[in-house]
């Protein structure tokens, strides 16, 4: 049997003696096909035993090359190799010996190690499978141009997998000082294949390791996302991008999906089985998880060569088999663990019932002290099944509580108020349960709170962090009278900071409720002060009182106070930064000193990214619109992940929706519209309800704009009424009648303006306005009953007559002047100022403009008021052609109608003329801090 070995090379000189020093013993001949090496190359290879050296020009085609190197071999068996590959000093005298025992096949797959030779010593990187070894046949060629591959023509090729003890390959064309190189090559050849061929999904793979090279992940992770969509596909080393995206996508449902999709696909690998139970175990699922690990080994036991690579080797065995161990035991735990719910309640009656299904969940027992309650509350707690035991209200939550906390008997203790409930109820025995396997320490855990407001759609107002988990020991109690904790007697508590599990929601800062609570808290606290003087732990919750009193005189002096004083609040520290910053805006204080506040404030908490949105919210009102956009962008790459060792409360979650669309808007303003859109979806994913942002995303796609804003809302009744609403003010007819129709059709609920809008879609205006004056009609009947009944018990007339008045006789002479052309008499004043508002907000712009301009015969002081109006609703050109119509010299243009009409000009897009506008207000005296931010927008935006 004679065996060929064969190279393409291009100024390999540093590499190919190596190269053929492992095999020249093994080989009857070396076929060298070069294709312009410009170095030593062709000298090397001619002063080698057995090496044919041929020269041929580089055409952009490995597969043509290697072709032309097999045309010129003889051997029976040819061995392809890289001049950057060699055989292994153990392996490469198997060669001739492995080859004579294929026999019954047409080519060998064998163990190729990549090499990082950088440094002073070989580092193994990873391992795969290649082709390197086949018959010589007419029928066996390459083909590709870029990451050629072996064919056999009719198919069936018959391919056998070589033992790493028997033969492997050692490669260094890896190392980082060459992969970029390399990966640069192989993109241009992959773009061009691209452009070629007919087959894109032959290719994905190879542009996914391109991109990763050259240091593209988006692109990289795009191409391996098209890779995996169809499953395995018959290459060697199929599940090269399933191993690309887990190593590459956080934490997250994307990531677990690929996980779950390479276990499925590649059965018989044991490291995406072993990744699964990781993933499973770290979700708190141990069953699971060992269910998941035993199937590793199992796929380990019966593991055979088949080109993908296996990466779990005995060193990962044994640390699996540690791992399932482990979780082994605390799945014992789960079963031993036991647990008391506790909480103190009065007058509960609306959260008692999901407190008591919650605690359920993973209690043993619980307990509800009642201080008083007038309702159902210790009604429903003992028919569940609750231990309850009545208190006397002492002003003392920290007493109540340990009152509670006397009766109880389980190992650990879960003390949640009656309006707060796990968002995984689930998981609290086992978390439970490994903490007291893995870390028999820890006494108590702090975990994050998140305020939820259940009048609005259960929109998260805060998070913050405190303890709600700890061991019942005689020597752990609450202590306080208000704003209780949790204290260890003597010595240090030791607690564990808790960020991703047992999330606990919290019902009782919702807005129809929190005022109450603010004052009952607002009144211990004075009862405190009497009694001690008032202290510097005081101040905090001073402030956050005053706050909600709308007090931000007050509320700035002691936020400013805690800021200086020694108190703290563990996990809550940074609060009264936010609480000073919200105070001093609402004293419209300067942004100067706002944005010095926020700069301390950053300088304190680094990882908090809420002072870089404080910053953008201010650096953007200065007109500072670049820098805004960063500090944005700041804040939110800080969101998105976890950082820094202080953990510390926060409003982020809330407010994003709010940053976002502030972002929005810069891009905007900055005719960056594809970031303007990104950042508006964001806002509108995380908040649809927000009439801020759907009239920003209007402006940005104009009108109509409601098919690209029906996927942010859920099919819900709630969604698809406010949608339809929304879209009758904002001139959205189509989605208006589309929103309505489905609300209808999912949930019966009909809209009184449905036929209306179904004839507004239609342009049908006829029959819209018959629809109308049947609502009209309807209407007119209830407000005359409602009407009857007023006066009926006494209530004169006189309230409603100034507002009936004007409306209905002037109606029809509005529509005649409309119809005309007509301008508006001055007497018709009070009728067009009244139905301004609507109109503003229902009608299109150009019957908008037509409307305005038949307000010409209006004083320049009724003008102005129309256009205040116009403003407040962002209708800038026809609030422009209202300013335009007002003589400079009138006693309305003073400092504040140039201000307006300057907003009006830029918010139109006439820069020159709202700069000349701003500058006339400054002549006038127009103290308004925004001008600045405008001429720093104009400038920008114009440079």
């Amino acid at each position: 049997m004679k065996i060929s070995a064969c190279y393409i090379t291009k100024n390999e000189s540093a590499n190919l003696a190596a190269s053929i020093e492992s095999i020249a013993a093994s080989v009857d001949e070396i076929i060298v096909y070069d294709t312009g090496s410009e170095d030593d190359t062709c000298r090397i290879a001619e002063a080698l035993p057995k090496v044919k050296l041929f020269r041929g020009a580089w055409c952009d085609d490995f597969a043509a090359a290697r072709n032309e190197a097999v045309a010129r071999a003889i051997g029976d068996w040819i061995v392809f190799l890289d001049a950057d590959e060699r055989f292994s000093t153990e392996t490469r005298g198997n060669l001739r010996a492995v080859l004579e025992a294929a026999a019954d096949y047409d080519a060998l797959a064998v163990k190729i190690v990549n090499l990082d030779v950088d440094g002073v010593e070989e580092k193994r990187l990873n391992h795969t499978y290649v082709v390197r070894a086949f018959r010589r046949s007419p029928e066996i060629r390459y083909a590709g141009r870029i990451h050629e591959h072996i064919e056999r023509a009719g198919g069936g090729l018959r391919l056998a997998f070589i033992p790493e003890a028997s033969l492997v390959l050692l490669h260094t064309g890896y190392t980082a000082s060459r992969a970029k190189g390399k990966a640069e090559r192989n993109l241009r050849l992959l773009l061009r294949e691209l452009e070629q061929t007919e087959n894109e999904e032959d290719l994905y793979r190879y542009l996914a390791e391109a991109y990763e090279g050259v240091g593209d992940t988006e692109r990289a992770l795009h191409y391996a996302r098209l890779d995996i969509e169809g499953g395995p596909r018959p290459v060697l080393f199929a599940s090269r991008c399933y191993r690309m995206l887990l190593y590459t996508l956080p934490a997250g449902e994307e990531r677990t999906h690929v996980l779950e999709k390479a276990r499925r696909d590649f059965p018989l690998l044991p490291e995406f089985h072993a990744e699964y139970a990781e993933h499973l175990a770290r979700e708190l699922n141990f069953s699971e998880a060992i269910a998941a690990m035993e199937e590793a080994f199992r796929a380990y036991a019966r593991h055979e060569e088949d080109g993908e690579a296996m990466e779990f080797d005995e060193a990962m065995l044994v640390v699996a088999k540690e791992r399932a161990a482990l979780w082994q035991k605390i799945v014992a735990k789960e079963k031993t663990l036991t647990i008391s719910a506790c909480t103190i309640a009065r007058n509960e009656s609306h959260d008692m019932p999901r407190w008591l299904e919650n605690t359920a969940v993973y209690s043993d027992e619980r307990i509800v002290v009642d201080t008083g309650s007038e309702d159902e509350t210790k009604a429903l707690a003992e028919a569940a099944g609750a231990y309850v035991c009545d208190y006397v209200w002492r002003d003392d939550f920290a007493a109540a509580k340990n009152e509670a906390l006397s009766h109880a008997t389980g190992e650990w203790v879960a003390f949640l108020d009656a309006d707060e409930y796990f968002a995984k109820p689930q998981i609290v025995r086992p978390y439970l349960a490994a903490l007291s396997v893995e870390q028999p320490m820890i006494e108590a855990v702090m975990l994050t709170i998140a305020n939820l407001d259940e009048d609005d759609h259960f929109k998260e107002i805060q998070r913050f962090p405190t303890v709600r988990l700890f061991r019942r020991r005689a020597d752990i109690a609450f202590s306080g009278r208000i704003h209780e904790m949790v204290i260890k007697r003597e010595g240090q508590l030791e607690i564990k900071l808790e960020k991703k599990h047992l999330l606990v929601y919290h019902l009782g800062y919702s807005s129809g409720r929190v005022m109450k609570k603010i004052e009952r808290n607002f009144a211990l606290l004075q009862a405190d002060i009497e009694k001690n003087g008032e202290q510097p732990g005081h101040y905090r919750y001073l402030a956050d009182c005053y706050i909600a009193f709308r007090d931000w005189k007050k509320a700035l002096y002691y936020a400013v106070l805690a800021l200086d004083s020694p108190a703290t609040a563990v996990g809550s520290d940074s609060d009264m930064y936010k609480t000073a910053l919200y105070a001093m805006r609402e004293c419209k204080m300067a942004a100067e000193d706002m944005l010095a506040l926020a700069q301390k404030a950053m300088e304190d908490f680094p990882d908090l990214p809420d002072f870089y949105a404080e910053q953008g919210m201010i650096l953007s009102s200065m007109g500072k619109l670049r820098a805004a956009a960063a500090s944005f962008e700041h804040a939110f790459s800080l969101a998105g992940r976890e950082t820094g060792a202080v953990w510390q409360a926060s409003c982020f979650a809330a407010f994003a929706p709010v940053a976002w669309r502030r972002l929005g808007e810069i891009y905007l303003a900055l005719d960056e519209r594809e970031k303007a859109k990104a950042a508006l979806a964001a806002s509108l994913r995380l908040h649809p309800f927000s009439e801020e942002t759907l009239a920003s995303w209007q402006r940005l796609f104009g009108v109509p704009c409601g098919e690209t804003l029906r996927e942010f809302f859920p099919h819900t009744a709630e969604a698809l009424c406010y949608l339809a609403r929304w879209a009758m003010s904002a001139g959205e007819a189509k989605l208006a009648a589309d929103a309505a129709a489905e609300l209808t059709a999912l949930f019966g609920e009909r809209l009184p303006e449905a036929d209306c809008l179904v004839a507004w879609q239609a342009g049908d205006w006829q029959r819209m306005a018959g629809e109308a004056m049947k609502n009209v009609v309807g209407t007119m009947q209830e407000l005359l009953c409602v009407l009857l009944q007023s006066v009926a018990q006494g209530h004169p007339l006189r309230a409603y007559a100034a507002q009936m008045q004007p409306l209905l006789p002037s109606m029809q002479e509005i529509l005649h002047c409309y119809e005309t052309g007509e301008p508006f008499a001055a007497e018709l004043w009070d009728s067009c100022a009244a139905f301004l508002p609507m109109l503003v907000k229902r009608l299109p712009q150009d019957a908008l403009l037509l409307y305005v301009r038949l307000l010409s015969d209006m004083t320049p002081e009724k003008k102005r008021e129309a256009a205040a109006v116009l403003l407040t609703e962002e209708k800038w050109q026809a609030a422009c052609v209202l300013f335009a119509d007002i003589p400079a010299d009138a006693a309305a243009a003073d400092a504040a109608f140039w201000h307006d009409a300057g907003v009006a000009l830029y918010r139109a897009g006439d820069a020159p003329a709202a700069r000349a506008a701003f500058s006339r207000a400054r002549e006038m005296g127009s103290q308004a801090k925004d001008i600045a931010a405008y001429e720093a927008w104009m400038k920008e935006v114009m440079a």
